[in-house]
């Protein structure tokens, strides 16, 4: 019964295999799947027909208006001259029909159309830059994620070494104790430690879980897959940083620029209020009676003529308009100018993360190489009986945060970095490590 169980346990976990996955793929896959980006996209293209909504009307506009009718009574024109028959005329006919073909040109509207048209464009390239903004959001966030993963995975690999180490000391103590030169002390301290060992490891364990689950829920893979990120970390080295000043190319700068045309472009549009509209057409009419109240019969004619429109509201409704659009631009201004600085600041401070993730990292490093070195010297104490187990222990324990320390500060770089990309606009925030 025992070896069935076994047997269907190795089945079970032949049966489950991982989704190997490499940053590359996993940004690919998180741009595929996120619903804000493909709302943000949808909003783009609704902006892209606003505008050409807009450029269509400098283009002429034609008009048909056709109306039929029935008039049961109609005035007439009688008429009794001496010597002459009785003359009686109808003014129209009882039926009626009429149609109004008409096109229309623009020539001057004080720049209403081409304020419309900027305001349009500048909507446009605000969506714009706002699916780049939500572009690097999704990038940085699937980054952090997917090194989450790889850091929770290094963390249980060095509880798993220091899993084995205990064992390989319960083995030792256990081998003194039947020899009689251990006592049943140390064998109870061993196995505290083992069962301290199995806490952290469970721990880690559902650490690695829980990223992998945080990490399918930004792909939309099902969360009952497990993930196996295909990376190679290597040990940060220093490195050279020409700027630490974002460039204007940012998605949230570009953002903020397209406000303040956007803004200006009312503004314009407010002022062209003031202004007349002039405008040219011509048409063609068609009915019954037409040009002739007293041809009950079809018949045709052409206009042509130029149309002059002008209001201004006495109450001063177009200046305080104006004036309301004059202060959001200032407002949109101030805003730029804000998150410039702000940006600036937050790429400063971020640039220092990177550089205090280094400094760790080389500590880290140190640290793991001393407690190593300690190590080994005190496991051959140990074996000579010049130092008691539970010494032998606690510098094992050193040993085991030293190795997590490390494979902690290693994957903290690559968030820093990652974060320092996104603050300054570089392009390989959006590639692998």
């Amino acid at each position: 019964m025992k070896c069935l169980v076994v047997l269907l346990c190795l089945l079970s976990a032949v049966g489950v295999s991982a989704r190997q996955i490499t940053l590359e793929s996993a940004l690919q896959i998180a741009e595929e799947h996120s619903h804000n980006l493909k709302a943000t996209r949808a909003n783009l293209n609704a902006a892209e027909q606003t505008v050409t909504a807009a450029r269509s009307e400098c283009f002429p506009t034609l008009s048909l208006d056709a109306r039929a009718g029935y008039v049961d009574d109609i005035p007439s024109l009688d008429l009794s001259l001496p010597g002459l028959p009785p003359i009686s005329q109808d003014l129209g006919s009882n039926d009626s029909y009429q149609t109004d073909l008409r096109l229309s040109v623009p020539l001057y509207t004080g720049g209403r159309i081409s304020s419309a048209i900027k305001q349009a464009e500048s909507g446009r390239d605000y969506r714009q830059a706002l699916e780049l903004v939500e572009l690097d959001n999704l990038y940085l966030a699937t980054r952090i994620e997917f090194l989450q993963l790889c850091q929770a995975n290094k963390l249980r690999e060095a509880v798993a070494a220091s899993e084995r180490r205990i064992q390989i000391l319960r083995d030792g103590v256990t081998a003194r104790l039947e020899a009689g030169v251990a006592d049943s002390v140390d064998l109870l301290e061993v196995r505290l430690a083992a069962a301290q060992v199995e806490t952290r490891s469970n721990q880690a364990a559902t650490a690695v879980r829980s990223a992998e689950i945080r990490l399918l829920a930004r792909l939309g893979l099902p969360d009952n897959e497990q993930l196996e990120p295909v990376v190679t970390l290597t040990d940060p080295r220093p490195y050279e940083v020409s700027t630490t000043t974002p460039t204007d190319t940012l998605p949230r700068l570009r953002a903020a620029a397209a406000m303040i045309s956007r803004e200006q472009a009312t503004l314009d549009s407010r002022r062209a209020a003031f202004y007349p509209t002039l405008g040219v057409y011509a048409g063609y009419l068609y009915g019954k009676p037409n040009t002739n109240p007293f041809a009950d019969e079809f018949n045709d004619s052409y206009t042509f003529g130029a149309q002059l429109q002008w209001s201004l509201n006495l109450g001063g409704g177009n200046t305080a308009r104006r004036n309301s659009a004059a202060h959001t631009l200032e407002s949109a201004r101030q805003q730029h100018y804000q998150l410039s600085e702000t940006l600036k600041r937050e790429a400063r401070l971020a640039f220092e993360q990177w550089q205090l993730s280094l400094s760790n990292f080389t500590t880290a490093q140190d640290e793991r190489n001393i407690a190593r070195d300690n190590f080994r010297l005190a496991q051959a104490q140990h074996d000579n009986g010049s130092i008691i187990s539970n010494r032998l222990l606690e510098i094992e324990n050193s040993l085991a945060e030293a190795e997590a320390r490390l494979a902690a500060t290693r994957v903290d770089f690559y968030v820093a970095q990652s974060i320092y990309f996104y603050t300054v606009g570089d392009d390989r925030l959006r590639k692998g490590l």
